[in-house]
């Protein structure tokens, strides 16, 4: 993960993290959108909807 985060310091680029593991989306995104049954059940800022990962 520190590569892509380089970049996205250095390169303002926009990094698209797909995951399950929940500790990784809270320590590396600023915005998650969450999935449930193949849909988006809920989209904002990470800390709000992930608070205690």
């Amino acid at each position: 993960m520190d590569l892509p985060t380089r970049q996205n310091a250095e390169q303002r680029m926009t990094l698209v993290l797909v995951s399950h593991e929940l500790h990784l989306v809270a320590a590396y995104t600023d915005t998650v959108h969450l999935l449930g049954g193949g849909r988006f059940t809920a989209y904002g800022p990470t800390a709000e909807l992930l608070p205690t990962v």
